[in-house]
């Protein structure tokens, strides 16, 4: 973005830039599910299979750039980083990985 716009404010006053302007991209995940029902011998038991699909479309899904401002001279306005969301034990939350799909079989009675 163009970086010639945006100055330093004197300290104590506040900038005109509104709340939040600056933002990444979205989060684009499609789920589907697909299930049948198939009666048993009473009409409150059944059988019920289902195909459930995560992220179906297989869609890339980025991490926000990261919002270190402080980065040092000459690196404001490029994205130096990202933000990684990691669990304590570890794990990254999002973005998710890619398609994943299960298969499921339940039996109601």
């Amino acid at each position: 973005f163009d970086t010639s716009v945006f100055s330093p404010e004197p300290i104590g006053t506040f900038g005109n830039a509104k709340r939040n302007f600056f933002h990444g991209p979205g989060y684009n995940y499609s789920d589907m599910t697909i299930y049948k029902d198939f009666p048993l011998a009473k009409e409150s038991q059944y059988i019920e299979i289902r195909l459930e699909g995560y992220n179906a479309f297989n869609h890339a899904n980025f991490a926000q750039p990261s919002g270190n401002l402080s980065a040092g001279p000459g690196n404001f306005g490029y994205v130096t980083g990202v933000d990684e969301n990691v669990e304590a034990n570890g794990q990254q939350t999002d973005p998710l990985p890619g398609r994943a799909v299960q298969l499921v079989g339940k039996i109601y009675f």
